[in-house]
């Protein structure tokens, strides 16, 4: 490798570092914890974790039927989303997965067509047995973007790396649970069994989990309320703008001050 100017920035940063006084401000404890033990920390004089949060007059629920309408999918189908940046491109957001998951549900005994709607790639839609994947392209308008989610009865988030995903929070604010991987700070954002699932990057336990649900009207109705009332609670962005101008004002009078 030629040689470059690494090793002489580091010692640049770890020099202007230690002394400096930096206040953090991270979405998730997870973060929080990585940036603690990062060569920012001899600067760090605290951290505040305010979690992210989405325009909910926006991401909001909405009629099912409606929304299904919207998009031209079958009313009567069980509808997963999952969307991303060229997902089929993308090494962190595991469309792998996907396709397996798609495959081991198409082998299985049918009960009910599945329509997937895949935001991020354009391409034609495809079938395999009773299960079909509709590629929407890439969605710029958020609204349309909303209604994805409100015509889901699922939102897949299956990634091999993530901090605190926005879309996660846009899913429930629409009130569609959501599955995702164990990665990153997802785990504070979802609490498994409760309002969606928490699950190992295994296409047989997501596979799984779907099935499941599909056949349980009761429970995705309550995973679907719970997360509608958490995310209305925890993830809204107003509250998200106040809590950063309250942290800001803070920093300004502790500055001040000092």
């Amino acid at each position: 490798l030629k040689k470059d100017g690494t090793r002489s920035n580091l010692t640049l940063k770890r020099k202007l570092y230690s002394t400096s006084k930096i206040h953090v401000a991270t979405p998730s404890k997870w973060l929080a914890n990585h940036v603690s033990q990062s060569i920012l920390s001899p600067a760090i004089r605290s951290i505040t974790v305010i979690p992210n949060g989405v325009d909910q007059s926006i991401f909001t629920a909405a009629e099912k039927i409606e929304a299904r309408k919207k998009l031209n999918v079958p009313e009567t189908d069980f509808i997963i989303s999952f969307s991303c940046s060229s997902p089929s491109k993308n090494p962190w957001k595991n469309y792998g997965l996907i396709g397996d998951i798609v495959r081991i549900l198409a082998k299985s005994r049918k009960h009910k067509n599945i329509t997937f709607l895949i935001m991020g790639e354009d391409g034609e839609s495809t079938s395999f047995n009773h299960i079909r994947l509709k590629k929407l392209g890439w969605l710029q308008d958020r609204r349309e973007v909303a209604v994805v989610y409100q015509a889901s009865d699922l939102y897949l988030h299956p990634t091999n790396a993530d901090t605190y995903p926005n879309v996660i929070l846009e899913a429930m604010s629409c009130g569609t649970p959501v599955f995702a991987s164990n990665v990153g700070g997802i785990p504070e954002q979802i609490t498994d069994q409760v309002d969606g699932r928490i699950l190992p990057n295994h296409p047989e336990t997501f596979a799984s989990a779907i099935k499941e649900i599909i056949f349980d009207d009761q429970k995705l109705n309550n995973l679907a309320k719970q997360s509608l009332c958490k995310a209305r609670k925890l993830f809204n962005e107003s509250d998200m703008i106040k809590r950063y101008n309250d942290w800001y004002q803070q920093g300004i009078s502790d500055f001040t001050r000092n």
